[in-house]
């Protein structure tokens, strides 16, 4: 029994051995002959023609002025063409095949029913439009064109870190947007509200590019989707500023000594604004008709434009008249 099984299993093995020395010497040979086979049925097959099912755009030209579609057509429709295998599988056509609706003579709301008449072939490629499946008539309705500009209402919230301010404008790019569509939609739309961001404890600039929710985007058309949103934060900083007293309304023939002759001014903001701020943005007047005879002193006045939280501690000053 295992003297038959011996010499099976050795044929075996032989022609095992037999076929890979085979492959091994021929491989090159037959790898060449077995790739041009491939390429060779693909060119033939290439060459004739087929038929298939794909979705194209709808499009609708030719509106009359002044009018718009008061609800956008179907976007695409479902049909069969017939081209050479090479055309479709070496080509997406990015839309350069369409159904075109013309409404140029259309004056008001109409069913429009699509044939392959409507197709247009604007790609290199020799395309037949054979059968529409779906949808087989639109309903094109019309309304007036309405243009007009909204404000945008930004919905964020930020907060700083102890020891950071807010410095510099909040820019909100754009302020407002383009809205147009029908008037029937367009008058009701009077803003458009970004989406809501909440950001805590920042030490450093806030930047945010926020998506805004548009309304009805199918019917009107936006200027902007997004609004850019900006706010310098800088260190918080203190800064003394000494700013001289100058007397006012001093009669000609009185010599007034003041003390002091100048007085400090605290100005607390952002460190990039206070290096920009310097004594001569502060003035201090010391009227001399006001002068109190009993404890000779004079109430001062202090003016600036800096914009900053500022204070001084000295509200008025001694006078010696000589």
């Amino acid at each position: 029994m295992s003297k038959v099984k011996k010499p099976t299993k050795i044929a075996v093995i032989d022609f095992i051995g037999y076929v890979i020395n085979s492959v091994k010497k021929n491989f090159i040979t037959k790898l060449v002959f077995f790739i041009l086979s491939v390429i060779l049925w693909f060119y033939i097959n290439l060459q004739k023609e087929f038929e298939t099912i794909i979705s194209i755009p709808i499009n609708v030209s030719n509106i009359q002025k002044g009018k718009t579609l008061l609800n956008p057509v179907p976007d695409q429709a479902r049909m069969k063409i017939r081209s050479k295998g090479k055309a479709l599988l070496m080509s997406d056509f990015n839309n350069e095949i369409f159904l075109e609706i013309d409404a140029s003579g259309f004056s008001d709301s109409v069913n429009v029913r699509l044939n392959t008449d409507q197709f247009i072939n604007t790609s290199d490629k020799d395309l037949e439009a054979l059968t529409i499946y779906q949808p087989l008539e639109v309903v094109v309705q019309f309304d007036k064109l309405l243009i007009k500009k909204i404000p945008i209402i930004q919905n964020s919230e930020f907060s700083l870190m102890p020891g950071y301010l807010k410095t510099g404008k909040f820019i909100i790019d754009p302020e407002s947007l383009t809205v147009s569509g029908p008037e029937s939609k367009v008058k009701h739309v009077d803003n458009v509200v970004s989406v809501k961001d909440i950001q805590k404890d920042l030490n450093k600039d806030y930047s945010a590019n926020l998506a805004l929710v548009l309304n009805d985007s199918s019917s009107i058309q936006y200027s902007n989707k997004k609004v850019r949103l900006y706010q310098q934060i800088a260190r918080k900083g203190i800064t003394i500023f000494k700013a001289p007293v100058k007397i006012i309304n001093k009669p000609e023939k009185t010599n007034l000594l003041i003390d002091p002759i100048a007085v400090d001014i605290n100005v607390t903001g952002p460190v990039n604004e206070l290096q920009n701020i310097s004594s001569d943005d502060f003035t201090a007047t010391a009227d001399a008709s006001k002068l109190d005879r009993y404890s000779n002193k004079i109430p001062i006045k202090i003016t600036s434009d800096v914009k900053l939280d500022w204070n001084c501690r000295v509200e008025e000053v001694k006078a010696i008249q000589y």
